[in-house]
């Protein structure tokens, strides 16, 4: 990851959809893209905890951290305290997918948790496991 560092500064959109990470976490290295707007990881080979280190990344307009359980047995995993966390600086999103991704709270919770951080979002895709 340290090509991210080198890069970060000039990167605007990242996919990398589709890749095979093989079962890796997602590197908190994100971090250092400080210009992104649009982040997809969807269906990357991606598990484990989705690290909080994305919610420095504040120029975001669109996050996709979709997983289609077909692809992959394990999926990342959020938690309501993290999605809070995650997402509190994210004021600029309007797309937020988070398809086949693991979330432990009631929805309630959740749904407070978006509506009171992301004025801007227009989607919002949630396909629980």
């Amino acid at each position: 990851m340290a090509q991210i560092t080198a890069f970060g500064k000039y990167i605007e959109n990242l996919n990398l959809a589709y890749n095979n990470f093989n079962n890796t976490q997602i590197p908190s290295e994100f971090d250092k893209l400080t210009r992104l707007s649009y982040l997809n990881l969807s269906n990357a080979g991606f598990v484990g905890q989705i690290p909080i280190e994305i919610s420095h990344l504040a120029r975001l307009v669109t996050l996709d951290l979709s997983s289609a359980p077909y692809l992959s047995v394990i999926t990342p995993k959020l938690e309501i305290s993290n999605l809070s966390l995650l997402i509190r600086n994210l004021s600029e999103l309007i797309e937020l997918y988070l398809d086949g991704v693991s979330v432990s709270a009631q929805g309630t919770e959740w749904c407070e948790a978006i509506s009171s951080s992301l004025p801007k979002l227009k989607v919002l895709s949630v396909k629980l496991l």
